[in-house]
């Protein structure tokens, strides 16, 4: 099987699939290299250490949300502010307001939009469990980004559960707070002691 690359009146370049996908592979080894080698390491959290590395544990409903562009790490990056309401506190240690700044990575300025795999997307609206670490005294960040941000949303039966992000379930163990969190109900966690 060949792939038509370019065609001209004079000239048509065709390749192997094969030759195609060594083709790519190499530019991008050669662009990554030219950049220099960076890496991220991402671990599943077990629930002992996503409550342990966490200051709140609650059930909050984003209001509104800012995208702005911050230097992180010395490069300019979209973060978003977003105005979370405390519904309620689910591990005994309530906020001190009824509402508080949580700040995940990502979002859009005007019309430019930044991406980041793994962190965790507060919707406007959509109430989540979430457990949440200080980043300043004005705001928060989610606790292990997706792994800390559990979307409720209701079942056949109407009962409202914890939904795990679909791509932080696919590579965790059946230990990790991902697997035990996915599927409760809210009054499950709700109950002193379980978390």
């Amino acid at each position: 099987p060949y792939t038509t690359l370019f065609r001209s009146a004079t000239l048509r370049v065709m390749l192997t699939r094969r030759s195609l996908l060594l083709g790519g592979l190499a530019a991008v080894a050669g662009v990554t290299r030219a950049r220099g080698a960076s890496a991220t390491l991402s671990r599943a959290l077990s629930l002992t250490e996503l409550v342990t590395e966490s200051q709140h544990a609650l059930v909050g409903t984003p209001l509104d949300l800012v995208g702005q562009w911050e230097n992180i790490g010395g490069h300019d990056r979209i973060v978003t502010y977003t105005r979370v309401r405390v519904d309620r506190s689910i591990d005994g240690r309530p906020p001190s307001s009824s509402e508080m700044s949580v700040r995940p990575l990502g979002g859009a300025v005007g019309k430019i939009a930044q991406i980041v795999p793994g962190e965790a997307l507060l919707l406007r609206g959509q109430s989540a469990v979430l457990f949440v670490e200080p980043l300043s005294d004005a705001a928060f960040v989610v606790t292990g980004m997706a792994q800390g941000h559990y979307p409720v949303l209701r079942d056949a039966a109407g009962t409202p559960r914890l939904r795990a992000h679909a791509l932080s379930l696919r590579t965790v163990d059946a230990t990790s707070a991902v697997r035990l969190l996915d599927g409760r109900s809210v009054a499950d966690v709700e109950r002193p002691g379980w978390i």
